[in-house]
């Protein structure tokens, strides 16, 4: 099959090439797949001729959960007060087995409410009910629930489980805090890889909690023929074993699976208790009651319906399918003793229970075994977990990985969401054979779900490559040239050395703005980060220093660190890594402190070296090597380096017009240190000419900095030797750069003129870095606008000033700016000793700025009182240094008790 570019496609088919792309991207062009970020369509396929509705599983499955969720919060509220918090999940749960039973025509309504007592009382509950709440909550779920078909109705039971442990008030217990289920895709994707034939051992799952996992394996086995005997059954059960450590949980697991094989038991006309008895699944819970759980290497569980128990130790070596979620949960907050066990047995688990299973999996699997694990991905990348990562690559061997990164369950998110699918086998790897990576963490949920199915952005490495790369880490997308950089000998870590900062132990009271403390020579300027800043920026910050730190010596939990090098420091970075690595000049006399640390040279030259920390290769390794997303010295130390580009004088050049050209725009805003009136001298007279001048300066030095950023990446590239397949694999990463974006898009000025409004605060200044998720930040309004509409910055920031009356909302916020400004001059304002006039009176500072741009006296004395003050609030974060009375603005006092969060 012969492919062409959606480009290609767009002039055969007559449409534009962004329309290709959306058809594919929405599933509308059969065959199309995206390779590094490119739409590839095959030759043959044909042009799609009407709009096709595509029903979005997701959602509908999505939708599905919500409605659960508000029956469980409805029936909370009509049973609460009938019986003890305690009973109410209890009760619904085994009310809930019991509908299905009935909806299933299984038994008669009275059958189904005494095998819902019967049900409720193999709960662990305290407390008693009476048999009338059994019938009212049976007529309620009757009423209110419904499902699409038995399959998804057996799985409600264990989601309500879950949803329980979030309305419950009182829920406390161990348990909970790890229990977050598996959804159904991700255990169809882990299933659809094996063949469920000729199973000579075991099935298990160590932590199978409601039995999401177990009862998918079980459904896929009962539904290779239409109906089986009870005896059938409980032989295909006999081999299915579920642990948890919830005993309440497990007995959910196994209402389920006896909810699945009684809907293929065609036999019964009607079920009774009796019946009900004869299917046994084996499901139990460790009798010790203690987190531990299948993580011992044995101890005695307990059958959760039966007398029967069963030594742990049984299912060693000799399971032939490992299938599970394991919990997610570090030495935070992790209960003591299990926090012992881990350290005891399992010392290179670095605490995290899900690694510790990771460990304990691969000693249940006979030698052609087969593990199917839900497990986070942190374990894969951080150095604590090098160790680890040895002993698994050369203890087991691994077939597949898909990284779905963050936001892949419904009604979970952070860092506990990041996770990947990982299979691998019991056996020892063979050198050769390959692991196959599938990245979809950028994906959305929906996303997720519709690319697993198609097997796209696949990464093939052996074992061996990984154990060879440096600590062990699973580099997946550290190949080709960019693996050839990575390792090809210097690191930044022998030109330069990122430091850690001081922590005050006190941040509220030992920082704070440059204009609350104008004059006092005990606050000094100071990098604290405080968002994403290239070249220069984030200079609005002071802490009370003294002369040597004294004031934060004195506070309880501070830390002074590397101050002796405070001279020798060359510029500061941002210590959280969201859009990216972020690294800015040094002012004079300024210090940093532990949330924006410094950077000092030994070897080549600053300003070079500044250029590759701000460029974009130098953030896609970053993404490589700090998978959370922290920045930390560490990692800058270990980014790549060479000669040629520590001493270029290039880079040097282009990183100066970068931090002249960032500079130039914090001089428009009195927030910043940098901050200077001079600009108001030369505005135009009239208000409107004043503020569109303001508008275009602003632009204009945004493209000068965009300008000599292309350059400097360009030149990165080329030095580092990376090949233009893989700058496309890091586009598709971190974004592609604004200045790759088409002149040729047509401008909606209207719109852009509304997203630049919301993008940017009341004076014009960006307030948003990013608008997808997973690319770097933008740096200015012109980078942001340009990434939103997919245009070249220099197309866009053409059209803004050649139509610029188009642009109202914008225009409005600089007159604003121009004229807040203008009364701050008024006051003799400047950034070092603030206000030089305590009191102005409203009417001559009305007749001053109508004498200087053109505005009537009425308009203006309106905007003054109403408007001035608001605009004032917002530049200043809520700590104002004027405020406006009946006649007068007068200085203001600096008062910490105005501190706000904007």
């Amino acid at each position: 099959m012969f492919y062409l570019s959606s480009e290609e496609v767009s002039k055969k088919w007559n449409i534009s090439n962004r329309r290709v792309q959306f058809l594919a991207s929405k599933g509308r062009i059969d065959g199309a797949k995206k390779v590094s970020g490119v739409w590839l369509i095959p030759d043959n396929v044909e042009k799609p001729t009407s709009k096709i509705k595509v029903i979005d599983e997701t959602e509908d499955y999505l939708k599905k959960r919500n409605e659960l969720k508000n029956l469980i919060s409805k029936y909370v509220i009509e049973f609460s007060e009938k019986t003890s918090n305690s009973l109410l999940r209890p009760l619904f749960l085994s009310g809930l087995n019991s509908v299905l039973l009935y909806k299933f025509k299984k038994c008669s309504r009275d059958t189904a409410i005494d095998l819902a007592i019967f049900t409720f009382s193999e709960f662990q509950t305290i407390g008693k009910t009476s048999d009338k709440i059994f019938c009212d909550i049976f007529e309620f779920l009757v009423n209110e629930y419904s499902y699409s078909n038995p399959k998804d109705g057996i799985s409600d039971l264990s989601w309500s489980y879950q949803y329980f442990n979030k309305i419950l008030t009182d829920n406390t217990d161990e348990f909970s805090k790890t229990q977050f289920f598996t959804e159904k895709y991700m255990i169809d994707n882990l299933l659809n890889t094996i063949e469920l034939v000729e199973i000579k051992n075991y099935i298990f799952d160590p932590c199978c909690g409601g039995g999401n996992m177990i009862t998918e394996v079980l459904w896929t086995l009962l539904s290779k023929k239409e109906s089986w005997t009870i005896s059938e059954i409980n032989k295909i059960l006999s081999q299915i074993i579920g642990v948890d450590v919830d005993r309440n949980l497990a007995y959910v697991a196994s209402l389920s699976m006896k909810l699945i094989c009684i809907s293929k038991i065609n036999s019964w006309e009607s079920l009774d208790k009796h019946k009900w008895k004869q299917i046994l699944p084996r499901i139990y819970h460790c009798n010790e009651n203690t987190l531990v759980g299948s993580l011992a290497v044995n101890t005695n569980l307990q059958h959760v319906e039966a007398a029967s128990k069963m030594e742990l130790s049984v299912l060693n070596q000799n399971c032939d399918i490992v299938i599970t979620n394991p919990p997610f949960a570090t030495q935070k907050g992790m209960n003591k003793v299990l926090s012992e066990y881990l350290k005891l047995k399992f010392p290179l688990a670095n605490s995290d229970i899900c690694v510790a299973f990771i460990d304990r999996i691969s000693e249940y699997l006979s030698p052609n075994g087969i593990a199917l694990v839900v497990a986070q991905n942190s374990w894969m990348y951080l150095n604590s977990f090098t160790e680890f990562r040895k002993k698994i690559l050369t203890k087991v061997s691994f077939e597949e990985i898909i990284d779905l990164g963050s936001g892949a369950f419904a009604d979970l998110s952070g860092e506990k969401s990041n996770v990947s699918l990982i299979k691998f086998l019991g056996k020892a790897p063979n050198p050769s054979s390959n692991l196959t990576y599938i990245n979809l963490k950028k994906l959305k949920l929906n996303e997720k779900v519709k690319e697993l199915s198609k097997g796209t952005n696949k990464v093939n490495i052996t074992q061996s490559e990984i154990l060879e790369n440096e600590n062990s880490r699973f580099d997946f997308l550290n190949t080709g040239s960019f693996r050839d950089f990575y390792y090809s000998g210097k690191k930044v870590g022998d030109y330069a050395i990122p430091m850690q900062g001081t922590s005050t132990g006190n941040s509220k009271k030992l920082t704070g703005y440059f204009w609350e403390h104008f004059g006092d020579s005990d606050w000094k300027l100071v990098s604290k980060g405080g968002g994403y800043s290239r070249w220069h920026g984030l200079n609005k910050y002071v802490v009370k220093w003294g002369e040597n730190g004294e004031y934060i010596k004195n506070q309880k939990g501070s830390a002074l660190r590397n101050t002796k090098y405070f001279s020798e420091t060359k510029m500061f970075f941002s210590d959280t890594g969201t859009s990216g690595l972020n690294v800015r000049d040094k002012l004079s006399e300024q210090i940093f402190i532990a949330s924006g640390p410094g950077i000092r040279v030994k070897n080549g030259k600053s300003l070079a070296l500044l250029a590759f920390f701000n460029s974009r290769l130098a953030s896609y390794y970053m993404r490589l090597l700090s998978p959370k997303l922290t920045i930390a010295a560490g990692y800058i130390s270990n980014l790549p380096m060479n000669d040629t580009i520590a001493n270029s004088s290039y880079l040097e050049m282009h990183a100066r017009i970068c931090i002249e050209a960032k500079t130039m725009t914090c001089m428009i805003r009195p927030n910043n240190i940098e901050y200077s009136g001079a600009l108001l001298q030369i505005l135009p007279n009239k208000i409107e000419e004043a503020a569109l001048h303001l508008m275009e300066y602003e632009l204009n030095c945004e493209i000068k900095k965009i300008d000599s950023e292309q350059y400097i990446d360009e030149y990165i590239q080329t030095v580092a030797g990376i090949e233009n397949l893989d700058i496309f694999q890091m586009n598709s990463e971190i974004g592609q750069p604004c200045y790759f974006f088409d002149n040729n898009v047509s401008i909606k000025e209207a719109y852009i003129d509304r997203e630049w409004a919301k993008a940017t605060d009341l004076s014009g200044n960006l307030n948003k870095v990013k608008h997808q998720k997973f690319h770097l930040g933008s740096d200015g309004i012109v980078e942001y606008l340009s990434q939103k509409i997919r245009i070249h910055p220099k197309k866009l920031v053409l059209s803004v000033i050649a139509n610029s009356e188009k642009f109202p909302l914008m225009l409005h916020k600089y007159k604003d700016l121009v004229l807040h400004n203008f009364i701050l001059e008024l006051f003799g304002y400047n950034t070092i000793t603030g206000l030089q006039i305590d009191r102005l009176e409203i009417d001559d500072i009305v007749k001053s700025c109508s004498k200087r741009f053109t505005i009537s006296t009425e308009i203006l004395e309106q905007w003054v009182r109403g408007v001035f003050p608001i605009i004032h609030q917002d530049i200043f974060e809520g700590i104002s240094i004027v405020e406006v009375t009946e006649k007068n603005i007068i200085k203001k006092e600096a008062n910490n008790e105005q501190r706000y969060s904007k």
